[in-house]
């Protein structure tokens, strides 16, 4: 009998019953006992065997094996089709002159005031020119002078 429950559990995969596992581990006076039972999963190496060569089994690997690659090679031939069929990229166009200059705002009635009244004028700016030019400013844009409200009607 025990045999006989012995060759079911073999054909089930559940083989012989492993031996269990222990470990103990001691501390501060305590000691904690581990048990672990190996589980079986999947088919036994002999189950496997058994179906090696079958013939229902050897060709239907036989042609997933084949689909594989061949859907492998075709994806990598549709991804270099892609890659050769996309689109360009659009030609870069030539910039403006205001997107390559340096521009510098100047706020004139902060800048520089040579007639000593207090409040920057363009006499000043036009002075000290060349000292802006020295660190890369190529365009100045000067702020209004004139403070204009407007009245809404």
């Amino acid at each position: 009998m025990a045999e006989t429950k012995e060759a079911l559990m073999a054909e089930e995969g559940q083989g012989k019953p492993a031996e269990k596992a222990e470990f103990a581990r001691s501390q501060n006076g305590e000691t904690v006992n581990f048990e672990l039972e190996p589980k079986t999963i999947g088919l036994t190496k002999e189950q496997l065997e058994k179906y090696r060569n079958h013939p229902f089994w050897k060709p239907l690997r036989l042609a997933l094996y084949a689909i594989f690659w061949l859907s492998w090679v075709a994806m990598f031939v549709a991804a270099i089709v892609l890659v050769v069929l996309s689109p360009k990229c659009a030609a870069r166009s030539k910039p403006e002159w205001w997107q390559t200059k340096v521009s510098y705002q100047v706020l004139t009635a902060t800048f520089y005031d040579t007639d000593k009244d207090g409040v920057g004028d363009f006499k000043g700016i036009s002075d000290k020119i060349d000292l802006l030019r020295k660190i890369g400013v190529t365009t100045i844009h000067p702020s209004p002078v004139i403070s204009i409200h407007k009245v809404e009607s």
